[in-house]
């Protein structure tokens, strides 16, 4: 509570937020990284679908109703994709473009690496079509 009132009582004194880098929001950079983003997520649905296949694999973080249903995944997968290209162009419009690329590439690494288990867990277990 106290660091709140002090926040708003000297809330005049801190500094603005940088401005855009050449009043370019969506650089070609941000594009790619969006672009990686969206694969990243369409490998993620890919690869938890490959995963279900095998009768050990089970999903931890999401509820079994969302997984187990195809077009449910996919569209949290794409809305997911949606949101966080959303948030990496209203970060840069708010002139924290550099900050927006390091959250990219970090949710777009953590994504990847749980691909990579999805694929890589030992396929000799049994599978089912």
């Amino acid at each position: 509570m106290v660091l709140f009132c002090a926040g708003v009582a000297y809330g005049s004194d801190l500094p603005e937020a940088p401005e855009p880098l050449h009043s370019e929001v969506m650089t070609h950079t941000s594009f790619l990284l969006a672009g990686g983003l969206v694969a990243a997520r369409a490998l993620d649905w890919a690869s938890t679908q490959e995963c279900l296949r095998r009768s050990w694999c089970h999903e931890d973080e999401l509820p079994s109703a969302l997984v187990h249903s195809k077009p449910g995944l996919a569209a949290f997968e794409a809305s997911m994709s949606a949101l966080g290209v959303f948030a990496q162009h209203e970060m840069g419009k708010h002139g924290h473009r550099k900050l927006a690329i390091v959250g990219q590439v970090v949710s777009t690494s953590m994504i990847l690496g749980q691909d990579a288990y999805n694929y890589y867990v030992d396929k000799s277990y049994p599978r089912h079509p």
